[in-house]
């Protein structure tokens, strides 16, 4: 199972990955210009060994960016107030899952936590688990937004 990564289901934050074929194309555009023009460069100031490219390397850059940077479009402060309501510690705690096995136990590590419950047993076997380890290492459990007690 993987961890899951909590914070980015937080109202407000959203996770971004550069997966999409488009992303890696723009990446690969951007090599291919960097080197189509870098070794043009080269040859038009008749640069040929590697401490006159390194030399050079700087003055390209600086002529490159002049030429294609682009400026935010936001100048602005887009920092929001944190929601006081949100815990911040339990956010950023390493999340992750368990199932709860035919006696009522879940592992994590080295923990053991029995479930204690007057429901009958069956209505909780396979289900899934939170399971939350903080910045020190403290360990806890939820199933369906309640804390679980840890057993032995």
């Amino acid at each position: 199972m993987q961890a899951r990564f909590q914070a980015a289901g937080t109202p407000g934050i959203g996770l971004i990955c550069a997966n999409s074929p488009q992303a890696k194309g723009k990446v690969k555009l951007v090599n291919q210009t960097f080197q189509d023009r870098l070794i043009k460069g080269t040859r038009s100031q008749r640069i040929n060994s590697y401490r006159d490219a390194n030399k050079y390397l700087p003055v390209f850059l600086d002529s490159y960016e002049r030429k294609y940077a682009v400026l935010p479009r936001p100048t602005g402060d887009a920092h929001t107030p944190i929601d006081p309501e949100i815990n911040l510690d339990f956010l950023f705690s390493n999340h992750d899952a368990r199932i709860i096995w035919k006696v009522l136990l879940i592992h994590y590590h080295s923990t053991t936590c029995k479930i204690l419950t007057k429901r009958p047993s069956q209505n909780l076997i396979g289900r899934e688990v939170l399971t939350v380890e903080d910045e020190y290492g403290r360990f806890s459990a939820f199933m369906n937004h309640q804390q679980l007690k840890p057993g032995n």
